[in-house]
């Protein structure tokens, strides 16, 4: 509907934005009540606040509200599991209104590369559009390989922690550590702990919940020399986007109307890419506070015996949390054959695209029984749009952040989906293919 109603876009051009040119997508096929003067307006005036903000205040609220939610955090442990379901519960509301600023911040984000890309397709030079959009300041989650970057200095610049990390990473590397890190990386915890690989999922590990994902990919950073600092890298691709800013703003400067597109595609890109990040690092706040009281509730009741596994107290329904507390131990058996059909789901490949009619689960392929092609000495890999230029090197398929171990410098480190998680990682290589 977006391609329809809004001025000077199409269908097509929404599906390749968001699809990424994906076979399946289906082709568009019009109804009469598609078109919209009324939404077309709307879309308009949307568009416009778009392209011409320089912040977006409610985000900017959202920052301050997330971190007072972390900073008035109270002692878990003097909860009672009911005033533990209450403070999980009244931090709901905040979820709500992020994600609607989010879908926001999204939704801008995509305009900037969209504009963008047009516009250097009809110069031959698309590929320059994500070199335009990176090195951008202001970038909330930077901090995360920022704050990480230091604490690998503190560890390569000791052959006492050293040492300890050669060790392997296990549950009393900190304890091993002098006070100056482990306070070092308490602070990292603080700041950062609400997120990990899966950090919008409640029933996910963070950082804080589980530190050997963070010690992980310390132990892969400390490995990088001086020169692998990702504020290096920062800055290189910050002087890369200003000199091809200058280039293309001489290019169109004849042009009124590419001109005025080039600097509005920049405009959009730089705040609405920072904007999306920031509400991406605010909402894991609430929702990292109501994952610590349902691990605190499902940590004593497997204490006391009446669930098999902490972990399971995610597989209630929001429905069921108040008879579960009344009568936890009747929960359990319903609870581990949940758990048993959610593991199931891992070993499935959903469709991408679902055209009117999904087919059963029965029908989707397993990954166990995928038959692998390998790849030879020279083959090309191709990444999707987030993955763009040609770089020849060692290729590292990398699943779990954990892993990362077995990554070299000068690695070119190939996943299977963009995860934030990490960024720390491959802000200290050379390039990255998802």
């Amino acid at each position: 509907m977006m391609g329809v109603r809004m001025p000077g876009v199409t269908p097509e051009a929404i599906d390749d934005a968001y699809f990424d040119a994906h076979p399946d997508v289906p082709p568009y096929v019009a109804e009469d009540w598609h078109e919209s003067e009324r939404h077309s307006e709307k879309l308009a005036e949307t568009g416009a606040y778009l392209l011409s903000a320089t912040e977006h205040p409610p985000i900017e609220e959202h920052k301050k509200i997330g971190n007072e939610i972390r900073a008035s955090r109270p002692n878990l442990n003097e909860l009672d599991n009911q005033e533990l379901l209450a403070r999980a519960r009244s931090l709901q509301p905040h979820l709500i209104s992020m994600f609607e600023q989010h879908v926001w911040a999204s939704l801008g984000a995509s305009n900037g590369p969209g504009i963008l890309g047009a516009l250097l397709a009809e110069v031959g030079r698309s590929d320059d559009v994500v070199k335009l959009l990176s090195g951008i300041g202001d970038v909330d989650s930077a901090d995360i390989g920022r704050e990480l970057w230091q604490l690998s200095r503190m560890i390569r610049s000791s052959d006492l922690i050293q040492s300890e990390f050669d060790e392997g990473v296990s549950e009393d590397l900190l304890d091993r550590c002098p006070q100056e890190f482990r306070e070092a990386f308490q602070t990292f915890l603080y700041n950062h702990g609400s997120r990990g690989p899966n950090e919008w999922d409640i029933g996910a590990h963070t950082y804080e919940t589980n530190p050997g994902l963070a010690l992980s990919m310390l132990n892969a950073m400390r490995q990088q020399d001086d020169s692998a600092d990702p504020a290096l890298a920062i800055e290189r691709n910050s002087r890369i986007r200003e000199d091809l800013r200058a280039e293309f703003t001489a290019m169109f400067s004849e042009n009124e109307e590419a001109s005025g597109m080039f600097a509005a595609g920049m405009q959009a890109g730089e705040v609405w890419l920072a904007a999306r990040e920031r509400q991406k690092s605010t909402i894991v706040k609430p929702i990292q506070e109501i994952r610590l009281c349902f691990r605190e509730l499902g940590s004593r009741l497997a204490l006391d015996g009446h669930i098999d596994d902490p972990d399971l107290i995610f597989m209630l329904l929001e429905s069921e949390l108040d008879d579960f507390l009344a009568d936890p131990s009747s929960f359990n058996d319903r609870l581990v054959e949940r758990e048993r059909d959610y593991r199931e789901l891992f070993d499935l490949i959903p469709p991408f695209i679902v055209n009117t009619t999904c087919a059963p689960l029965s029908d989707w392929p397993r990954k166990s029984r995928q038959e692998i092609t390998l790849v030879n000495l020279g083959e090309e890999l191709e990444g999707v749009a987030c993955s763009p230029g040609i770089i020849q090197g060692t290729a590292r398929v990398i699943l779990d952040p954990n892993d990362s171990m077995s990554l070299e410098p000068g690695d070119i480190l190939v996943k299977s989906e963009h995860r934030s998680s990490l960024d720390p990682v491959i802000s200290c290589r050379r390039s990255s293919c998802s």
